[in-house]
């Protein structure tokens, strides 16, 4: 299975965490922990190939179909023997992530492939899973999930203020070159 979850380059995590606090400071803010979870998507989705893992077939998966045809693929087509919940569950909670990164920071793509209602609705809906599959091993980590469902489209919100600001030049924390390829990531 390609790794989804590969750890995120902690400078660029604490840029991420301090440019979002910014950000979340003059609206409605999600908590401190979905903060933390947010910078964390960005900073993992620098690395397209996190954005866009390779399926079964070594083919980049870029649809939303794509991802939840691997989240199925771990149920397991021989019955309970070969149904892998911990390979699900990271397909899901991937597909929030997904989904939520290309609505916050790719809206006008997102229009154009599936529609924005879409890709929160599949969005919300991961998320809700990802917090049931959670609740059994780590009940902080399915709070953080069933939060990233509810505020989901605030998340959304947060992300395209960090994009403006990113295009814009009105990113605190980032030198000139740090801006320049984030942008041209943004854009590109």
């Amino acid at each position: 299975m390609a790794n989804v979850d590969p750890d995120p380059d902690p400078t660029l995590l604490l840029f991420f965490q301090r440019e979002l606090e910014r950000i979340v400071a003059a609206q409605r803010a999600p908590s401190r922990p979905t903060i933390d979870y947010l910078s964390e998507v960005l900073a993992r989705f620098v690395s397209t190939a996190t954005l866009f893992p390779a399926g079964r077939g070594g083919e980049a998966m870029v649809a939303v179909a794509d991802i939840l045809q691997a989240a199925s693929a771990c149920r397991g087509a021989e019955g309970i023997d070969t149904y892998d919940p911990f390979g699900e569950a990271r397909w899901v909670r991937h597909l929030g992530d997904y989904t939520l990164f290309m609505t916050g920071l790719f809206r006008e793509r997102v229009e154009r492939r599936a529609g924005v209602r879409f890709y929160v609705d599949v969005g919300r809906h991961a998320y809700h899973r990802a917090a049931d599959f959670e609740a059994i091993l780590d009940r902080r980590r399915a709070r953080l999930f069933a939060e990233l469902a509810e505020t989901f489209e605030l998340c959304v919100a947060t992300l395209a203020t960090f994009r403006r600001r990113a295009r814009d030049g009105g990113l605190e924390g980032a030198g000139a070159g740090q801006e320049r390829l984030l942008v041209g990531r943004l854009h590109g």
